[in-house]
């Protein structure tokens, strides 16, 4: 009861954060009651802060292993290892004051609109950062696979999956011709994806 219980919280907070991520709502709310340069810094704070007492609940729920494997385990913390040293590889690829929403702070004027990203990381995989996010989570449920973390994993590659379609639409508003070119040439969530399907 308590898995599903949790499910729904998750689920809710993938919901309303892919919501304060919509332009029209982030619009709306920055019209009315969000300065544009603190909205980043917001929707930071809020994220982290609404996931903390979900965090708590997560905690008090006794999980049940669905398998034990060392091999598998062990193959598990690898896959989580190298799914963060890939996050850490996208992530020096952005503006991380940006990212966190302190640059828009000191920013007298408005930030210069962002051009494309296509090399590096970005070369091989659309959202590097979400992919990283995927090797990790799959990575910890091999290293701890138990039901209450198959249903957290499970949950967030759908909303990771869900919330990367939202945001491909945001980019081809963005770049249009450029990014349409983008998607044609380079997968969304799988490395070279475009290139095995051929």
């Amino acid at each position: 009861m308590k898995i599903f219980i949790l499910g729904i919280l998750l689920f809710l907070y993938f919901l309303l954060h892919s919501t304060l991520a919509n332009n029209k709502v982030k619009f709306f709310l920055m019209k009315r009651w969000i300065a544009k340069k603190y909205y980043r810094l917001f929707y930071n704070f809020f994220a982290l802060v609404s996931l903390i007492p979900i965090f708590f609940f997560y905690k008090k729920i006794a999980p049940t292993f669905i398998f034990v494997n060392v091999p598998l385990q062990t193959a598990g913390l690898v896959l989580t290892a190298i799914g963060v040293l890939l996050l850490l590889l996208a992530l020096s690829q952005y503006n991380l004051s940006e990212f966190a929403g302190t640059q828009q702070l000191k920013q007298q004027t408005p930030l210069p609109p962002e051009a494309l990203k296509t090399s590096g990381f970005n070369s091989i995989v659309r959202h590097p950062l979400y992919f990283s996010g995927l090797i990790i989570i799959w990575g910890s449920f091999l290293y701890q696979p138990t039901d209450l973390f198959l249903m957290v994993s499970l949950l967030f590659t759908a909303y990771l999956y869900w919330g990367t379609k939202l945001e491909e639409e945001k980019l081809v508003l963005e770049f249009g011709k450029e990014y349409l070119k983008y998607q044609k040439e380079v997968g969304m969530l799988i490395p070279f994806w475009n290139f095995l399907k051929k």
